[in-house]
């Protein structure tokens, strides 16, 4: 398990292959999550497990987005592999 601190790693370690990672919540809980970066779109594709959501976000989105900023910010985010 790894400690992901930025989005530029995010992308560095999701752009080879699939990430498996996780958002550690409050109470113990996670919100697992299957993250690839596409360098030819430039997009995080990120499947939310707890759902089967999918999503597609830019550097810029993962950096602006409210809830990804909290995460970051209280150092929460997680790889598995």
């Amino acid at each position: 398990m790894k400690l992901i601190k930025y989005v530029e790693e995010l992308k560095e370690v999701s752009a080879t292959s699939q990430l498996n990672c996780f958002i550690a919540l409050r109470g113990g809980a996670r919100s697992s999550k299957h993250i690839l970066f596409d360098s030819e779109s430039k997009l995080f594709e990120i499947l939310n497990e707890i759902d089967g959501s999918f999503q597609e976000l830019t550097k810029k989105n993962c950096m602006q987005n409210p809830i990804l900023e909290l995460h970051w910010k209280e150092r929460r985010f997680f790889s598995i592999n």
